[in-house]
């Protein structure tokens, strides 16, 4: 498990950047794409890209709005991806099914709620937050 906490510590290395540093420097090309490659490797690996990927959007797009645009892009492929393979792979048993089902209207009700909300949070605490919610995804990745 030497990955895991290779991935713990750099998830938690850009969550402090990030608090830091709130408001970050363009990424280059090379580092945008660099970002994107380990996003690839660590959800493949892992089956986690969310802190990996934001860093990158929050250092690739000034607005919030977009970032959010963005990330919506990217998780909805993956995630239409990883549900074709797992439809593929018979991996998708009743009780998933169920679960899912039941988690259903929670899920709607929570992105609604967070889309109203999201209009009303200025561009520094949206950061600030984002920043946060990777820090603490990275050290309770030490935890696991």
């Amino acid at each position: 498990t030497v990955f895991q906490y290779l991935l713990a510590s750099v998830i938690t290395l850009f969550g402090v950047y990030l608090v830091i540093v709130p408001r970050l420097r363009r990424l280059s090309h090379g580092g945008a794409r660099t970002l994107d490659f380990f996003a690839g490797v660590s959800q493949a690996l892992f089956g986690i890209s969310g802190p990996i990927a934001m860093t990158r959007l929050l250092a690739t797009f000034d607005e919030k709005t977009v970032v959010r645009n963005y990330a919506l892009a990217f998780f909805l492929a993956l995630n239409v991806l990883r549900a074709a393979g797992y439809i593929g792979q018979h991996t998708i048993t009743p009780e998933i099914g169920h679960m899912m089902l039941v988690s259903a209207p929670f899920l709607v009700v929570s992105l609604w709620f967070s889309n109203y909300l999201h209009v009303k949070v200025n561009e520094r605490v949206f950061r600030r937050v984002v920043a946060w919610i990777i820090l603490v995804a990275g050290v309770s990745l030490f935890f696991r």
